[in-house]
């Protein structure tokens, strides 16, 4: 996709300064025809200035267009929907209105998922009649060292210390009725370093990166921007490997386990 888009910007580039020099060519003839031959000349040369002024013109408009196209091009490829400065909370009815209507998959990635917790416990169990359900949360005891990611995050968004850890083993602790005794519905803690939160809704996937924001724009991961890309589509169809190639690994990924619930 990248060379195509690439091939398809040096053909515009070269065909476009053909002709913006031709253009160029016919003012300047017209120029030095109205300057030299006398009545006739000037109006054949006002004609020729005329026709290549109207050029560049229409080149300008032809250009913009191009551009545009070329934009096109690269949404289309990528698959992008839409974008929006925020998460969780704030896009929480266009969460729950793709959700209501799912009939294949929700596939779910993030740290703790306090927000998707609080908002949709009590349509975890509706979503698993109809559909298979996929949660990534981290692995509270990731990586083996001493310092793990979920404290680091803590100090990354500036909260409580263990605030993290708890709002996993809480996710964990409320749906054990379901991933423990239903098939559709499964947890697994992602032991690989999240760098990005991903909520996959049928043919569409929400997604955003996790950043360190400055103060001003509020350092909790609902403050970070979440696009929408669907199927097909480049960003959508590497989500879907990224989490599918995390979540198939024991690598990368593990079922929970009673000491992963609070005590």
């Amino acid at each position: 996709m990248t060379e195509r888009v690439g091939l398809a910007r040096r053909l515009r580039n070269a065909r476009f300064a053909v002709y913006f020099f031709i253009q160029i060519i016919l003012i300047l003839s017209g120029a030095l025809i109205a300057a030299t031959l006398g009545t006739i000349g000037l109006a054949v040369g006002a004609a020729m200035i005329a026709t290549g002024a109207s050029g560049i013109i229409v080149f300008g408009w032809v250009v913009f267009d191009e551009v545009e196209n070329e934009r096109r091009m690269v949404v289309e490829s990528f698959g992008f929907v839409t974008a929006f400065p925020f998460r969780s909370i704030q896009i929480k009815d266009e969460y729950r209105g793709r959700a209501q209507k799912a009939s294949q998959h929700i596939d779910v990635m993030g740290y703790g998922l306090n927000s998707l917790r609080e908002d949709f416990l009590d349509d975890f169990r509706d979503w698993a009649t109809r559909l298979k359900v996929r949660i990534l949360l981290v692995d509270t005891e990731a990586p083996s060292d001493e310092t793990k990611y979920v404290d680091v995050r803590d100090a990354e968004e500036g909260n409580s210390p263990g605030r993290t850890r708890a709002e996993v083993q809480k996710f964990i602790l409320d749906t054990y009725p379901l991933w423990s005794k239903n098939e559709n519905f499964q947890v697994r803690l992602a032991t690989t370093l999240p760098s990005v939160n991903m909520f996959r809704i049928d043919d569409e996937s929400f997604w955003g990166p996790y950043l360190i924001s400055s103060s001003r724009y509020g350092r909790a991961s609902r403050n970070l921007p979440t696009m929408i890309v669907k199927r097909p589509g480049y960003m959508y169809e590497r989500l879907v490997d990224h989490f599918d190639e995390i979540w198939s690994s024991d690598l990368l990924s593990r079922s929970p386990r009673e000491s992963d619930m609070p005590s």
